[in-house]
């Protein structure tokens, strides 16, 4: 987090070339892991509960492992297969939420991205493709800066989807 000279706090703004950089790398994910991330970064506009609720779950899962390292003898408390049912439920929520996101904004998307111009240049992606899509899909979205990694994490989904596939 940024103090601003006039003592408003903000977020980081990541610098172009870490974003492209950024987006590479998350070309590498699995897409239902995309959705999941998208997902995640969305949490900034819902309830803080909802962001709570994950964090207190995952303290709930180390605090366990934890405790059973500390004091021998002391029972698992849940299972393994709970643990992993709970996160399970933890990445379908966040892959929905990105799914979600994804198609209410879709024709949006669609309508600055779907042009000869920008799916031949999506042909080759490398990192002027990818500077270049993710300015067009930020000035879309129409989110400040800060939240750029937005922009980022749409852009890898489009992309693993292949940018023809999403605009027919």
């Amino acid at each position: 987090m940024e103090i601003d000279t006039d003592g408003r706090v903000g977020m980081e703004q990541l610098d172009t070339e870490t974003l492209v950089s950024e987006t590479a790398k998350l070309l590498r994910m699995r897409i239902d892991e995309l959705y999941a991330t998208l997902g995640s970064q969305l949490l900034v506009f819902t309830k803080p509960t909802s962001a709570a609720g994950i964090v207190s779950y995952l303290s709930a899962v180390r605090n366990s492992s934890e405790a059973t390292l500390l004091l021998e003898g002391l029972s698992a408390g849940p299972s393994l297969t709970e643990w992993a049912m709970g996160l399970e439920f933890i990445h379908e929520t966040l892959e929905g939420q990105g799914k979600r996101y994804l198609t209410e904004n879709r024709e949006r998307l669609r309508k600055a991205l779907c042009s000869q111009e920008v799916m031949t240049l999506s042909d080759e992606v490398n990192s002027s493709t990818l500077r270049i899509l993710i300015t067009i899909i930020g000035a879309t979205l129409q989110f400040p800066r800060e939240l750029d990694s937005i922009s980022a994490t749409t852009l890898a989904i489009i992309l693993k989807l292949g940018l023809r596939n999403f605009c027919s």
